[in-house]
């Protein structure tokens, strides 16, 4: 059965997760998540990546159970079997380009959220965390991507550095600097300033 988190109880999680991997990710001053690190030394998840579609659609997915995933072979143009273990995240290779890091960054919080709260939910209707149109999914969606941003941009943290910059900048530079500082694109900034309520 799908369980249903309400804000708070997603921004606990996230502070938990952090806390225990590193407390100063929490308590010491703002900066950028290590969240390929936290996936895989604190939560022991291993990180892969795949070509997962051929137009690149597919950013990311979660195995829950050992599985077959089809994925995009470029040299012989055509999908391809490989086996994931239980307790994967495959990204997409397309988002390791310099340009993609803040995509990538999001992606690997967004499945590190499923694999944080949905592991009962998808073993029990046995199928893999990506996108699908059921309500259910469309609101597992909606839950990991407020716990990935969570992750990436702690509560407490984004507090103090949006407060340090508010008597010094307008709200639109801040969005910009606060961006830069956690390694994040200004929309997922703009959007996680608006959803704790600091503009």
């Amino acid at each position: 059965m799908l369980k249903n988190y309400k804000p708070k109880a997603i921004e606990t999680l996230a502070q938990n997760a952090l806390k225990h991997y590193k407390e100063e990710l929490i308590c010491g001053e703002p900066c950028e998540i290590p969240i390929e690190e936290l996936i895989e030394f604190h939560f022991g998840v291993i990180v892969q990546y795949r070509n997962l579609s051929k137009k690149g659609t597919i950013h990311g997915i979660t195995v829950f159970e050992d599985s077959i995933i089809p994925v995009y072979d470029t040299q012989l143009k055509r999908y391809e079997a490989s086996f994931a273990k239980s307790g994967t995240i495959l990204i997409d290779s397309r988002l390791l380009a310099e340009n993609k890091v803040k995509r990538l960054r999001f992606t690997l919080a967004h499945e590190l959220a499923h694999w944080m709260i949905h592991q009962d939910y998808y073993k029990e209707i046995d199928e893999l965390a990506s996108k699908t149109s059921s309500d259910s999914d469309i609101r597992t969606e909606r839950e990991a991507d407020s716990l990935g941003a969570a992750l990436l941009m702690p509560y407490g943290r984004v507090k103090v550095a949006f407060c340090r910059l508010k008597p010094k900048l307008r709200q639109e530079a801040i969005i910009s600097q606060m961006a830069q500082l956690y390694n994040v694109s200004v929309q997922a900034m703009e959007i996680r300033l608006k959803t704790i309520g600091l503009i």
